[in-house]
């Protein structure tokens, strides 16, 4: 008998502790996640629309807003990017040593590198 009771409270508890149901158009829309639909799904608006839905993922005008914006500023720096990287390779494009030039160099580095610890 005192399960019994026990149980029937918290079905109570849990029963009054409910708010608005989420099929309730008028509940508030609290969904941080996008909405995931398996399924084609058959909805129709406040307004009256029906719209046919294909599987996949919905998301909310804000939430829609924030990744747009983030969007465009990832595409606005892949081109800044390509556009640097292009310029640098042309840049650097022109003459390169050969290796005669770059032998000689290392010979009078050296020969003056002796030179100057003779002096000191």
């Amino acid at each position: 008998m005192r399960g019994a009771l026990a149980i029937a409270t918290a079905a109570a508890l849990l029963a009054a502790s409910a708010g608005v149901a989420y099929g309730d158009p008028s509940a508030p829309s609290t969904a941080t996640e996008p909405l995931h639909l398996q399924s084609e799904s058959h909805i129709v608006t406040k307004g009256g629309s029906e719209l046919e839905l294909p599987p996949g993922y919905f998301i909310s005008e804000p939430d829609f807003d924030k990744l747009d914006t983030e969007f465009r500023r990832l595409q606005d720096q892949e081109t800044r990017l390509e556009a640097e990287n292009k310029s640098l390779k042309d840049s650097t494009s022109g003459w390169q040593p050969g290796w005669l030039t770059l032998a000689g160099a290392v010979v009078t580095g050296l020969a003056l590198g002796w030179y100057a610890h003779d002096k000191l």
